[in-house]
């Protein structure tokens, strides 16, 4: 059986650690020279890290992460709007960490860099890649790890498309000392049509994220971005001045997701996980766990049940329900959070702060669950 994985960022990685686990033969075929990503911070859910812990690398997670025990929102001077009812938290950390975490235990025998595909050919019993690099090679299955540009679905899915969320985000990491109540809680500001969040990556780290409505394709004077965010939040509390005057490199992403479909995640022996086939906006912090708990189901059925299409079913049929969710959740978290009326904005607040804890506490428990792990 030959098998190829394509895409080495988080789900391609989760997918070789799973595989390897589970004795599954790979080659994981990434376009860069070695395994990176730009970015900042990710968080780390309650459900992805029983699945990390699952695959032996809870304790790398552990290690390297920071437990952040609070989820938190705040208005613009820092005063809670709502403490969210979450009880066991999860982790935050570095992207790079991540990524060296899920890359040093894979076989690098089994790693191909450099190798970007170009074109593909399903055939009745394989898959012909071709990479631009010149090479091409045929495999009787392929892993489409792609992420929210892929190739593969572009071409046996292309009515499936990207959608804009109206919304950019900056990241950062900032090193500074903040008070005491930043050190163990997710805090995300609300106000003026803006977001801006702080999450400990220890005590004198932290990851950060600005959003606002905005039109795509928007280019940043570099010069002059850290004072142009300060304006942009000169009426938030003054941490919030301070964490971007302390941040170095701030990446700036349009938010875009993958409206929920109804295709399911495999055709012609091209298997789709991640971003590839269920992009969300970055809302919930659940695009890289929802990769994470794909390459585990994915594997799992593998090993119970071998390589076929109706084990391929299972496994759409096991997630597909849980990720609409989170999609569809994450868009309207989007949307509701950004209001530029303050009459809509004050009942936004005023909802967000009186709803009874149960509504918060069953919408977390559809995001942690992994029940269906054991149908």
């Amino acid at each position: 059986m030959k098998i190829g994985i394509i895409g080495g960022g988080i789900g391609g990685l989760a997918l070789a650690n799973c595989f390897q686990q589970f004795n599954i033969p790979y080659t994981l075929f990434e376009r860069a020279s070695k395994f990176g990503e730009v970015g900042a911070g990710i968080g780390i859910s309650e459900s992805a890290y029983t699945i990390l812990k699952k695959i032996g690398l809870g304790d790398d997670i552990k290690a390297k992460g920071y437990f952040v025990e609070d989820a938190i929102i705040v208005n613009k001077d820092c005063e809670t709007i709502r403490k969210l009812p979450i009880k066991n938290g999860g982790f935050c950390i570095h992207r790079a960490e991540l990524i060296n975490i899920l890359s040093y235990k894979i076989d690098h025998l089994n790693v191909k860099f450099d190798a970007e595909v170009e074109s593909f050919i399903t055939k009745k019993d394989s898959v012909e890649l071709t990479f631009k690099n010149g090479c091409s090679e045929e495999f009787d299955y392929v892993f489409a790890c792609d992420g929210i540009n892929s190739i593969f679905r572009k071409q046996l899915f292309p009515h499936v498309k990207k959608r804009y969320s109206g919304q950019t985000i900056w990241r950062g990491i900032a090193t500074c000392p903040l008070p005491s109540n930043y050190h163990s809680a997710y805090l995300e500001f609300w106000g003026e049509n803006l977001r801006f969040a702080t999450i400990p990556l220890n005590k004198t780290q932290y990851y950060w994220y600005a959003c606002k409505i905005s039109e795509e394709n928007i280019q940043d004077n570099k010069a002059t971005l850290n004072a142009d965010l300060k304006n942009l939040f000169q009426k938030f509390c003054k941490e919030v001045s301070e964490v971007i005057d302390s941040t170095e490199l701030i990446i700036r992403n349009d938010m875009w997701d993958l409206e929920p479909h109804k295709e399911v995640w495999y055709k012609s022996k091209v298997v789709f996980l991640g971003d590839a086939i269920h992009a969300t906006t970055p809302n919930l912090a659940q695009g890289g766990c929802q990769a994470i708990e794909d390459a585990y189901t994915l594997s799992k059925i593998i090993h119970t049940k071998g390589f076929a299409p109706e084990n391929f079913e299972e496994y759409y049929k096991l997630r597909n329900e849980k990720v609409n969710y989170i999609v569809k959740q994450s868009w309207n978290y989007g949307k509701i959070s950004h209001q530029s009326n303050k009459f809509i904005e004050f009942i936004v607040k005023n909802i967000f702060k009186y709803l009874p804890n149960r509504i918060f506490e069953m919408q977390y428990q559809k995001l942690i669950d992994l029940h269906y792990l054991n149908a």
